[in-house]
């Protein structure tokens, strides 16, 4: 999707989600995307999961070691 209609499906979902006081189940690899819309977020490796919990405490403190090596690598790419 073009970053345009991406950010509108995007602000229509959370519209709904709070209009219906709906759970939404967004899969996706974006981390800017999951830090936009997420309160909480789940992490799988080779389809087991690995770590879950409040999307800023998983961001800012990973506990487990897959997770770590995913975020230090959007570090690596935004610096």
């Amino acid at each position: 999707l073009d970053v345009t209609i991406q950010a509108e499906i995007l602000r229509l979902i959370k519209e709904i989600q709070q209009k219906y006081s709906l759970s939404v189940l967004y899969i996706t690899h974006n981390f800017g995307i999951i830090k936009q819309i997420c309160d909480r977020v789940i992490v799988m490796y080779k389809g087991r999961l690995v770590e879950e919990g409040l999307t800023q405490q998983i961001l800012e403190f990973p506990k487990d070691a897959y997770t770590k090596r995913l975020i230090d690598c959007l570090k690596v790419l935004h610096s």
